[in-house]
């Protein structure tokens, strides 16, 4: 299923996980009917995963969430540090 051998690397993971995502809601649409419910949860994940990384990011570098520190860490993680 990974022919071009590089839908797991490991910056590729969150991606990997929302294409997943994204063929699961498609198989539960027939179920549910209303596509909104589904939406919502693909994009709960998003910003879920990104705030997880973002913490986990800011631990690594000794940074409290709550620290002023913590916007230059965001900054890290939104410009691709990983």
């Amino acid at each position: 299923t990974d022919a071009g051998g590089r839908r797991y690397r490991y910056a590729q993971q969150p991606a990997t996980a929302q294409w997943n995502l994204v063929r699961l809601a498609e198989a539960l649409l027939p179920l549910c009917g209303d596509p909104a419910p589904l939406e919502a949860a693909l994009t709960r994940y998003a910003m879920v995963y990104a705030e997880g990384f973002t913490a986990m990011t800011a631990a690594k570098f000794g940074v409290a969430p709550a620290d002023a520190a913590a916007d230059d860490v965001r900054a890290l993680v939104r410009d691709g540090y990983g």
